[in-house]
């Protein structure tokens, strides 16, 4: 069983890392190895397991009932079971599928994580995250003097007066602003925990690091969940830590590009072609109010809405994202799709909340009033694009929500 546990943290590391630096494009000799062919692997080995020892069997039995006696993953398996139901009325039959597979996929890694990974493993994750955090900061320094893997529609003069947005190894400056938004809290706050000096400085700088990079993707989305995650923090934790941060970031509103873009988060003008695109999503819902238009089907049947309503047409823009999490969902899933994601997301956020407020182990609780303050930010940024849909930002949500939900079950189990 100990080499299993290697193998899977093994697995389990190789595919951390893989999703913001090599999700697509790991080569072993010239065969292209997705980062999902890792998660399969982690998957597979896992149900071997349970097939080869009969106390694995047992414990299945009592991790499924628990599955489906905790609200989180109630919802999860809900919202499984509507986007699999869509697959049938959907236009674009295989995006319904891809997408409901996607998600399945994270129910199961979910499911892995919480009921089979030990303590040990789970606090390794942590300290890979943070040194892969480390990684994609230093590489967004060099992309931002060298645009290395930085592509070409980031380089150039925007209205806003900046000429290059970098997004690191995440292909795009708003996803990679999403990451750091999961990564910078719960940084700053282990290092605020650490007593070691010389971990206290490493953690310290790569919150700065985190945070330069922020300032380097211009994103308003960024910026933005910056602001709350820190307002966040402030009453979880203490307003000085609010006057620490602010008093860190208003430098930064020195920079007139920062600043222009920091005062067009609410401008109707800037925002106009999403508030097109937000108006399509309410169309299809108010259409299709029941069972939406079948999962990811938003792209596949905007075109058919800009034909149909000429109003809501932006130049040159076909099979367009919806920009908004929650419009996604509901176009594409209609009522019953919505309620079981936001059930989801509010049932998480209170776990969270338990967890910090119960747990005696102070490393996890300084981890996770970061994160709390993290997934807030995140979902506000979700209002304005489908970061939860993107899987180099948002497998690290459904990660940590999981250690989370497995160290409740663990001592629940204990005593």
């Amino acid at each position: 069983m100990k080499l299993y546990n290697k193998i899977m943290y093994f697995l389990m590391c190789i595919y951390i890392v893989s999703l913001p630096l090599f999700y697509d494009n790991i080569k072993i000799k010239k065969v292209p190895i997705s980062g999902d062919i890792i998660l399969a692997l982690i998957i597979i080995l896992y149900f071997i397991k349970v097939i080869l020892f009969r106390d694995e069997k047992k414990k299945l039995v009592q991790y499924v009932s628990d599955f489906f006696h905790n609200p989180t993953t109630i919802f999860m398996f809900i919202l499984l079971i509507m986007m699999s139901v869509s697959v049938s009325y959907a236009k674009d039959k295989s995006l319904a599928k891809k997408e409901t597979i996607r998600f399945l996929s994270n129910i199961l890694l979910f499911y892995i994580v919480k009921y089979d990974f030990k303590d040990k493993i789970n606090k390794g994750i942590f300290n890979v995250f943070v040194i892969l955090s480390m990684i994609v900061g230093i590489f967004g320094i060099v992309q931002f003097f060298t645009n290395i893997g930085l592509d070409k529609q980031f380089i150039g003069q925007y209205n806003f007066g900046v000429n290059k947005r970098i997004a690191s190894s995440f292909g795009n400056p708003d996803t990679f602003g999403a990451f750091i938004i999961l990564a910078i809290f719960p940084i700053i706050m282990l290092a605020i925990y650490e007593k070691n000096k010389f971990k206290k400085i490493i953690l310290s700088l790569i919150s700065v690091l985190l945070f330069i990079n922020m300032i380097l993707t211009g994103s308003r989305n960024a910026y933005l969940g910056f602001i709350i995650g820190c307002i966040i923090l402030s009453i979880l934790v203490s307003k000085k830590i609010l006057i620490v941060l602010f008093g860190a970031g208003i430098p930064s509103l020195l920079i007139p590009q920062v600043r222009e873009r920091i005062l067009q988060i609410g401008s109707s003008t800037e925002n106009a072609s999403r508030i097109k695109i937000w108006k399509t999503a309410l169309m299809m819902i108010k259409e299709h109010p029941i069972f939406g238009v079948g999962n990811g089907n938003f792209v596949s049947y905007y075109d058919d809405y800009t034909r149909k309503y000429k109003s809501l047409k932006i130049l040159w823009h076909t099979k367009y994202p919806s920009h908004n999490s929650y419009l996604k969902v509901q176009s594409e899933l209609g009522i019953i799709g919505i309620v079981a994601f936001f059930g989801t997301l509010v049932s998480g956020i209170i776990n969270i909340l338990k967890f910090v407020k119960t747990t005696d182990n102070k490393y996890y609780k300084y981890f996770y009033i970061g994160f709390l303050a993290s997934v807030a930010a995140f979902y506000i940024m979700n209002l304005a694009d489908n970061l939860f849909f993107v899987p180099k930002a948002t497998t690290f949500f459904w990660l940590f929500l999981a250690i989370c939900e497995s160290f409740k079950f663990k001592n629940k189990v204990n005593h």
